[in-house]
């Protein structure tokens, strides 16, 4: 290298001096007492660079800012029907009154006629998600698996009453877990967490003896984890997801039945896995009802569809027969789009969540990233059995800009809900995140609860 040269001024910056040394100049020179020697050249074009560093990246990021910010006030594309006779009577806030060790609300549970709402959340000081009930008019919480000593350090949560009110089940971290390596979402540090499932065995609790009964273990050799229990609307069965692989975005999954026994002791017979072909490699199912026959389920059944881009699907439990509720499936002419959580609210209507109307850009589901993540956007809506055909009808509009719910945040997430037929109304879960499309995670996290309350013609007319 010649003499007087510095090792820096070899990359290509003599276009980029001229005009950095006229912005900089005066203010550098200063802090730059040998700068006319070879020691002080050097350190004036490295701090020259390091300014056009910082300036270039601020640019990028405000122009990321922008853009990111663009998206997210983006209006839905769908249009918007009324396609049922159910309408939105009142969307009013559910507020727990919690410990103040409680940071983070999880799933619900109000199912049947059950006088209690029942949901998750993650205590702070433990990190792991326990059991709560409360009124529909929130105010004070009972926790039931706080000071149960075999519980102690596990996630007990995804809880679902049976039809009475009387039995709770929930998912229930082993003790000892029993699952492999596992890639995990960057926000998710727990894979036992009860979103997940994964080292989680399927429990029942009783409301009047105020014990918990292990119903189904999870040893590893049977599968990996158990994920979304439900009773059916008689009461006389239960429905699960198990899960026996992790490989895909999501894992490998099958649905679980078997008929619940309360007496002498509760217990589970007759278990069994439905024998469900989809014509995909992987098998994604999570259970989301059970009425009569047949366990409703979000579900990927095509060739080659993405986990991120899920249909609804109803199981017939006596052959394993599927049939698609929805094509959401972004395969050939259908659009991708997320549609879970979903419920009976009579014989032949659904009410779930869908992100449909909402971009959606990335294609692939890798949960490592869960870069999709970032773009979704759900809302709830009633969808019409009897009139397949007829787009579904929305109910919220959390993530609709200049609508009276819009969240004011990047992205809401109506998750986990519950609904009660007695009351005509459901328990929701919704989450508010702001997520700048370009960090790799959130800034900001709220959950909340909201009771949706619907009318119906079949009332006026009644």
């Amino acid at each position: 290298m010649p003499s007087g040269r510095c090792p820096i001024a070899q990359t290509n910056l003599r276009a980029f001096l001229p005009w950095a040394v006229g912005l900089f100049g005066d203010a550098l020179v200063p802090t730059l007492p040998d700068v006319m020697t070879q020691k002080g050249r050097c350190g004036r074009i490295f701090l020259l660079s390091l300014s056009a560093v910082l300036i270039l990246s601020a640019l990028l990021w405000w122009s990321a800012h922008r853009e990111s910010r663009f998206v997210s006030s983006l209006p839905s594309e769908e249009r918007f029907v009324d396609s049922t006779p159910y309408e939105l009577q009142s969307l009013s806030p559910l507020i727990p009154e919690l410990p103040p060790t409680v940071r983070e609300l999880g799933r619900v549970a109000w199912e049947g006629e059950a006088e209690m709402i029942a949901f998750d959340a993650k205590d702070s000081s433990d990190a792991k998600f326990d059991v709560y009930l409360m009124s529909d008019t929130g105010g004070p919480v009972v926790c039931i698996s706080c000071d149960v000593p075999e519980l102690k350090g596990r996630n007990v949560g995804n809880p679902a009453w049976d039809p009475s009110g009387r039995w709770l089940l929930v998912q229930v971290e082993n003790e000892v877990h029993t699952h492999g390596e596992i890639a995990l979402p960057i926000l998710v540090a727990d894979p036992s967490y009860p979103g997940f499932g994964v080292s989680s065995s399927l429990w029942v609790y009783d409301t009047q003896t105020r014990h918990f009964h292990l119903l189904y273990e999870i040893d590893g050799e049977n599968g990996i984890g158990t994920l979304h229990p439900h009773f059916s609307h008689s009461g006389h069965q239960v429905t699960w997801a198990r899960l026996v692989g992790s490989e895909g975005c999501m894992g490998d999954m099958e649905i679980m039945v078997a008929d619940f026994k309360s007496a002498p002791e509760p217990r589970l017979e007759n278990t069994r896995p439905l024998a469900t072909e989809t014509k995909g490699e992987q098998r994604f199912f999570e259970t989301q009802d059970f009425r009569q026959d047949h366990v409703l389920a979000a579900c990927t059944p095509e060739p080659d569809q993405e986990h991120h881009f899920m249909d609804l699907c109803r199981v017939d439990t006596r052959n394993g027969r599927l049939e698609r509720l929805t094509r959401r499936s972004g395969q050939g002419a259908e659009p991708g789009s997320w549609e879970e959580h979903a419920k009976f609210i009579d014989n032949q209507t659904l009410m779930y969540v869908s992100s449909r109307g909402y971009p959606s850009p990335v294609q692939e589901c890798e949960i490592a990233s869960a870069e999709f993540m970032k773009w979704l956007k759900t809302d709830v809506y009633v969808q019409d059995l009897s009139a397949p055909e007829t787009a579904p009808e929305r109910i919220t509009f959390f993530n609709e800009p200049g609508h009276e719910m819009d969240c004011d945040c990047s992205n809401a997430l109506a998750s986990d809900f519950s609904w009660n037929e007695r009351k005509q109304s459901a328990v929701i879960f919704v989450q508010y995140l702001n997520w700048p499309r370009y960090l790799p995670f959130p800034i900001g996290f709220e959950a909340r609860y909201f009771i949706l309350k619907l009318g119906s013609q079949h009332d006026e007319n009644s």
